[in-house]
């Protein structure tokens, strides 16, 4: 969650604050390699009247909790990054300049509680750094008490081996002639990832797009110019083709480009699924901005110079771009979020069902809840395949032979592992160590089968049962806990999916795991894939 809320810190930083050209941004730690420059200013957007309704209290408290500073401290942010280096991960790093001195152990203080960042010197130096981990995969340097590097291992190598040993670098260079005085800007150089752009744009899922294929090869750079001026601002695109002629070709190349960007962002820029009349009028409101923003960025050439810019266009001000932007953004996002969340439980349950197949190839049979010689219930299937979802040490310490209550096992309930919680819900449910991934129980049903099932015994094929579903938040159980969820085998649709609810994942036997829609269901498709010996044929 710390991790998450630096990076929603960080990404705020990067879209909204203001560069001015006479200032040392760190341009020196710019590697020859180095293909991407990004240059922002936290302090000054504070003057821009345009974000006054920005939460800016709210941020600082949580920059000064998170990083140990507010934000109005950080004079600039210089963002850099290089093509991939012998990692295969593109090498990305940020020069952060301070207006007051801030010594190294003041920041970071919660990240480095947790042991996602470590105290170290740097080779061949006594200079103290902190050394970043699987979690965070950047290294903390200072330069000085008012300029630190935040990177990745190797470009972190590359920036101070820059500094200490400068070597031309064409990015440095445009970075330092070309900067306005602009909230954000960024650079892009060609050269060092000509080769790649040609070998991406070369994919045959990209050829419906006229000339792509063509621009690595015409290019020079690109400049992108946001600045939230309330009279003269706007958003400018510089393209730098390597002559006149070239540029008229890119011309021609982006004119037709933009108006593809229209169509797709027409087809793709859909809210949630509320109700046609909002859905037609959302799909209007995208149409009439796409259009007037293509209008807007009609790109002109002058000399080897290619210009796309809304400064001083009618209807596309920087008050007018942020209302409508954020008009069309928001229920994209809240969709995003959706998706984001289904995807984090795709993965748990691909992880379940990995789980359950080597417990299979381990054991020869499935996992079930276990209960004593009695016929009393001792722990669910989940705790049973911790050895297998990596997590051999937490299973190692519960009483087998105690129930899930018992005094000692109830004191494992807290240690839910992240596998069983459910992206959508997991603040909630966290907590009280309960979980949604359940085996659907009812007569008929695997889960409900006293004896220990093998895979063999799902004639009705693994591809066609659904071994463990992401339940109703209302009906999650302590994950130790042996139960599961209850079908109304007459309303099976209505168990899974109350109220408005639109689909819930589902895993098969097989281990594919599935989005299930309400409006494609049907209780008698829901029962045949729920049951294992039913002989039904489906299709879903």
């Amino acid at each position: 969650m710390r991790i998450v809320s630096l990076a929603i810190l960080v990404n705020t930083l990067l879209l909204a604050n203001m560069a001015t050209a006479q200032e040392n941004v760190g341009t020196e730690f710019l590697p020859p390699q180095a293909t991407l420059a990004v240059v922002v200013k936290p302090k000054a957007i504070y003057g821009s009247p345009l974000l006054q309704m920005v939460p800016w209290e709210v941020l600082n408290v949580k920059s000064k909790e998170l990083a140990g500073i507010p934000i109005q401290s950080i004079d600039s942010v210089l963002v850099v990054a290089s093509p991939p280096g012998t990692s295969g991960e593109p090498e990305i790093g940020m020069v952060v300049k301070l207006n007051q001195a801030t010594p190294l152990e003041n920041l970071l203080i919660p990240i480095r509680e947790a042991g996602e960042l470590t105290g170290a010197v740097w080779p061949g130096t006594n200079k103290n750094y902190l050394k970043g981990s699987s979690q965070v995969k950047f290294d903390v340097y200072p330069v000085d008490d008012k300029t630190y590097i935040l990177a990745m291992p190797e470009a972190l190598k590359s920036m101070l081996a820059q500094k200490e040993t400068p070597q031309a670098s064409p990015l440095a260079k445009l970075v330092q002639t070309d900067r306005q005085p602009a909230e954000a800007q960024a650079f892009l150089v060609m050269e060092p990832i000509r080769e790649l752009a040609q070998f991406l744009v070369a994919d045959p899922k990209l050829q419906g797009f006229p000339g792509l294929k063509e621009l690595p090869g015409q290019l020079e750079h690109i400049q992108i110019i946001g600045d939230l001026d309330m009279e003269k601002g706007g958003l400018t695109v510089k393209l730098t083709a390597k002559n006149p002629g070239q540029a008229e070709e890119v011309k021609k190349t982006v004119s037709q480009l933009l108006d593809l960007a229209v169509q797709i962002a027409i087809q793709v820029g859909q809210p949630p699924k509320t109700n046609e009349a909002e859905e037609n009028a959302f799909r209007q409101y995208v149409e009439r901005v796409s259009k007037t923003l293509r209008a807007a960025l009609e790109p002109e050439a002058s000399g080897n110079q290619v210009t796309m810019t809304t400064v001083g266009k009618s209807g596309t001000s920087p008050q007018v771009m942020i209302a409508s932007g954020t008009a069309v953004l928001m229920p994209l996002i809240a969709t995003a979020r959706q998706q984001a969340f289904r995807s984090g439980s795709v993965n748990n349950l691909k992880h379940i069902m990995l789980a359950m197949h080597n417990y299979h190839d381990t054991f020869g049979k499935l996992p079930a809840n276990s209960y004593d010689e009695n016929g009393k219930p001792l722990l669910s299937w989940r705790v049973h395949i911790l050895p297998f979802v990596e997590q051999a040490a937490l299973y190692q310490q519960f009483h087998l032979d105690e129930p899930w209550d018992s005094e000692h096992n109830r004191k494992l309930v807290a240690m839910m592992p992240v596998q069983y919680l459910s992206p959508s819900t997991k603040g909630e449910l966290a907590a009280q160590g309960k979980t949604r991934y359940q085996m659907p129980l009812g007569e008929g049903l695997p889960g409900s089968v006293k004896k220990r099932l093998r895979f063999q015994d799902l004639t009705d094929g693994l591809s066609n049962i659904i071994a463990v579903a992401e339940v109703p938040a209302s009906d999650a159980v302590i994950w130790t806990r042996p139960d599961d969820f209850h079908v109304n085998m007459d309303s099976p649709l209505e168990s899974f999916l109350p109220g408005d609810t639109k689909g819930f994942n589902s895993a098969r036997y097989d281990g594919s795991v599935q989005y299930m829609l309400k409006k494609e269901l049907a209780d008698n498709i829901l029962k045949a894939l729920l049951t294992h010996q039913g002989g039904e044929a489906v299709n879903f």
